[in-house]
């Protein structure tokens, strides 16, 4: 099958087309950890996750891992709030009523996503940035207090 056959919006095929995934086949051979790094961005990801699991189809857990079932709805809101919102362990397992640990297992078993998710990175990185910046704020406010 063709990936044009999933129904997938103009920005996901083209994420796939510059990773050189052509076929359904192709795709299915590679877990989401290395679709990432292909370029293969989180709200596309997304949304050939869920075409796939629309056509009872679904991404290899890891490389050798065995083949799953296609992921509920669920496991597909657990990937959602990980990948493209960028939460972290505590705050999906929190949303969705898992511990963090579960939530660490579906998003390794059913999607093959270990480690730290790019989004989450980017998260962390915004929150470290705006907390530096307003701390620079008010010791340029003190700073300036202290002069006048």
């Amino acid at each position: 099958m063709h990936v044009t056959e999933l129904r997938l919006s103009p920005a996901a095929l083209a994420c796939l087309r510059a990773a050189d995934i052509f076929f359904a086949d192709e795709l299915l051979e590679h877990p989401v950890d290395e679709l990432i790094p292909l370029g293969v961005g989180p709200n596309e990801l997304y949304e050939v996750v869920c075409r796939l699991a629309e056509h009872d189809l679904c991404l290899p857990p890891c490389r050798g891992g065995r083949k799953l079932r296609p992921p509920k709805e669920r496991d597909l809101e657990v990937f959602r709030l990980r990948v493209v919102e960028g939460l972290t362990l505590i705050e999906v397992g929190e949303r969705v009523g898992l511990s963090r640990a579960r939530v660490r297992q579906l998003t390794r078993l059913s999607f093959g996503l270990g480690g730290v998710v790019p989004t989450v990175k980017a998260r962390r990185w915004a929150v470290t940035e705006a907390r530096r910046r307003q701390q620079e704020g008010s010791s340029t406010l003190r700073f300036s207090r202290a002069s006048a």
